[in-house]
């Protein structure tokens, strides 16, 4: 089937399946997609239910997810922040606004930077993200940046969670 299919190319396993292929290839394509540039970051989360890097990406935009549950491989590559603070737009490179951000760094040298340089906190500064009113969870990687995770703002109307495992932050 294509749940079996699905779950034997998240985790590697060989798997059999009987009868025609098509439809178990279109429906895990329609589930994962890889992302070799910035600018497809956005319209990828919103359209998939998985997100894996294929190179280094820098991140011009603000990404903003909306009541969606979606993960984010970063398959050990780099998410680099070019855009500079600008106090009248979004600070945040990753605004989660509802639903759940899973973002899986634990292949090695999975990160995501603000661009953050130290000494330099008493400038305003983009930060990695923020959990106005949805659950992030962050299973290893590298994060680096000013206040790099934020959580539950006093105007959010519903909690927000995020949890970490194995992650440097800085």
């Amino acid at each position: 089937t294509a749940t079996e299919a699905y779950h034997a190319y998240q985790s590697t396993e060989a798997f059999a399946v009987t009868g025609d292929l098509t439809q178990s290839i279109q429906l895990v394509s329609a589930v994962i997609t890889h992302v070799t540039e910035g600018t497809q970051l956005q319209e990828a989360l919103d359209s998939y239910q998985t997100v894996i890097l294929d190179n280094d990406i820098n991140l011009a935009e603000p990404i903003i997810l909306k009541t969606k549950t979606v993960t984010l491989d970063l398959n050990g590559h780099t998410i680099t922040n070019t855009r500079k603070y600008d106090k009248d737009k979004n600070g945040y490179m990753f605004t989660i606004n509802g639903g759940t951000l899973t973002i899986d760094g634990t292949k090695a040298g999975s990160t995501i930077t603000t661009g953050y340089q130290p000494g330099t906190q008493d400038t305003p500064q983009i930060r990695l993200l923020i959990n106005v009113e949805g659950t992030v969870a962050v299973n290893g990687g590298s994060y680096t940046g000013f206040y790099a995770f934020e959580s539950n703002r006093e105007e959010s109307t519903t909690a927000a969670t995020t949890r970490s495992t194995s992650r440097a932050a800085t």
